[in-house]
């Protein structure tokens, strides 16, 4: 078994970046990672989404795809900054400048004919016998594989874990090679075609205090050395990225001047998976004068579920969700997700690509550890 010690530097995966105003014991501000449902894109230009007829499964046990999007019109203006109102992603690029990876079948649940029902009482996830503080589940868009971090020997690593059926339970923990260091290395996501892995880490070469790195997946499957990832980092902390599956808009969260307060969720765009970032924008919509963490958006885009430590939670950063009628306009009602969270630390969202399954991270039991809340269809009478 897997033993850790509590990190020397005693942060969290997304720690401190807004001043470590809150009252967790390891854990300072809020962290995600990854998020895999059907493919949705929006137009760069007008934030206009299209929605394909049908997502073909992603061929890879590592791959993990994430779709994201929403109308920039009417979003919320708050400051000069409000042009990053989320609504966002860029259109698809061409199928085959994916790496191709052998297939695998996806443990994912028949289509569902009605609606699915409310999220059932978490369970925590078995096999990740971490002694202390995992975080970050990036669940890969087959449901097979398990990306995170943890801390182990002073330092946080990234790590996966392997199941081959649904449920909580999973095995094969090993730890990725290449993108670890002496450094701390984390919130690891593995882009929709697996041709990159990003993550953030704080090693001496970047530019700020954590930055957001990646490393090419060759057809192999080997990674190569990481690189920083161009147009985003500043001299402040920027991490948890997603990127939409064509690898052409981020979203990540950074402590960096100009957004609406404490860690804030960012967006950039790009023209090509190749290309440098533009200047990143804040996104209002779902922001606070507080702490917000990982954003990840259901299959049909009218649901966000993200995590925060505004006002009216039950303690620590919650998880909330908020809702729009259609996919050209903001997000708008916003419900914390009450039978999830408890009154410590609850962060790192992350959604299933049948939006069946939410994993998380909790310190509800001392150390933060992993956790999954399973929803069923609720079919017509």
């Amino acid at each position: 078994m897997l033993k850790l010690r509590r990190a020397k530097r005693g942060l969290s995966v997304l720690s401190c970046i807004a001043g470590c105003a809150l009252p967790i014991s390891s854990a300072c501000t809020l962290t995600a990672d990854a998020y895999s449902p059907g493919v949705s894109f929006a137009s760069a230009d007008a934030g206009v989404l299209v929605t394909p007829d049908a997502a073909a499964p992603l061929p890879s046990v590592q791959a993990t795809s994430e779709c994201e999007g929403e109308g920039a019109e009417g979003a919320i203006a708050r400051g000069t900054s409000c042009s990053g109102a989320i609504g966002l992603l860029s259109p698809p690029v061409d199928a085959g400048s994916s790496v191709a990876l052998s297939p695998a079948q996806p443990l994912t649940l028949p289509p569902c004919d009605g609606e699915l029902g409310e999220f059932a009482e978490p369970e925590p996830i078995l096999g990740i016998e971490f002694e202390e503080d995992v975080y970050g589940p990036a669940l890969a868009p087959d449901g097979r594989t398990l990306y995170f971090s943890a801390y182990l020997d002073g330092e946080q690593q990234i790590y996966s874990a392997t199941r081959d059926r649904r449920g909580t339970e999973f095995s094969d923990v090993s730890e990725l090679p290449v993108v670890n260091t002496q450094a701390m290395e984390g919130t690891p996501f593995l882009a929709a075609g697996a041709a990159r892995l990003y993550f953030f880490s704080d090693r001496e070469a970047g530019p700020g205090n954590r930055d957001i790195w990646f490393s090419a997946v060759g057809t192999d499957g080997e990674l190569s050395e990481p690189e920083l990832l161009p147009g985003i980092n500043t001299s402040s902390s920027e991490l948890l990225p997603w990127l939409s599956p064509d690898e052409r808009t981020l979203l990540f969260v950074s402590s960096r001047p100009g957004g609406r307060g404490g860690a804030d969720i960012w967006r950039a765009t790009r023209p090509s998976a190749s290309a440098a970032f533009g200047a990143a924008s804040n996104v209002f919509e779902l922001s606070s004068d507080d702490n917000e963490g990982r954003v990840v958006l259901s299959s049909d885009g009218r649901s966000a579920f993200f995590t925060s430590d505004r006002n009216g939670g039950l303690g620590g950063p919650d998880i909330y969700v908020a809702t729009r009628q259609n996919l050209g306009s903001p997000f708008g009602s916003v419900r914390n997700l009450s039978q999830l969270n408890s009154a410590t630390t609850d962060l790192d969202v992350m959604l299933s690509s049948d939006d069946t399954e939410l994993y998380f991270a909790s310190a509800r039991r001392g150390a933060t550890e992993l956790w999954m809340s399973e929803r069923r269809c609720d079919t017509p009478d």
